[in-house]
């Protein structure tokens, strides 16, 4: 497992689960263009997604990727902000809303949906703690998974139906450096 973002996977894992129709989901993925416009330093020196709603300072200044993936439940587009960190590490953060049907669904089911898709058959996990994000208490998860050398550190949070993940993939033995934990802790919602 070299940087298994599995962003991927664990939509379409989870979509599914929430599905009162088991019906395998069908990949399609669609590269868009990159729009640098949209992700802008923010008064502090964050990056600020507004599409994502959110702010954090990267090591360096992201690459954006847009994906649209056709699932059971839908086309689901996605937007992550990554960087290779250097010394096997890979800093992102992604978002997608779920279609209004998701709105319906416990919070904690689709965190769960995301965390074993974030496992998938061949990690470990490590922690899973419930918390929250941001003023209003938005259901929240710190996810810890190990897979041979390498590992995930995750935040994925659920705020109505947009699920931002706020991951580190790596080796396993850097995911709790200096660099890494202030990566953790400078990411905010900017919800307003």
């Amino acid at each position: 497992m070299r940087f298994r973002l599995a962003l991927l996977p664990l939509l379409l894992a989870f979509v599914p689960a929430c599905n009162t129709k088991p019906a395998p989901p069908v990949v399609v993925s669609v590269d868009s263009p990159i729009v640098p416009a949209r992700l802008q330093k923010s008064a502090t020196g964050a990056y600020k997604s507004e599409e994502g709603r959110f702010a954090v300072n990267f090591p360096k200044e992201p690459s954006i990727a847009n994906k649209e993936l056709a699932t059971s439940a839908g086309v689901l587009k996605v937007q992550t902000a990554k960087v290779d960190g250097g010394k096997d590490l890979m800093y992102s953060v992604s978002h997608t809303t779920y279609p209004p049907s998701y709105g319906e669904v416990d919070p904690a089911k689709i965190l769960d949906g995301v965390r074993d898709g974030l496992k998938g058959q061949d990690g470990e996990l490590k922690s899973d703690k419930a918390t929250t994000a941001g003023e209003d208490k938005h259901p929240a998860r710190e996810v810890r998974i190990d897979a041979g050398k390498n590992g995930i550190r995750a935040r994925l949070i659920l705020v109505d139906r947009k699920l931002i993940q706020v991951m580190v993939v790596g080796a396993k033995d850097t995911l709790d450096g200096p660099t890494v934990e202030e990566f953790f802790k400078s990411f905010e919602l900017a919800l307003k």
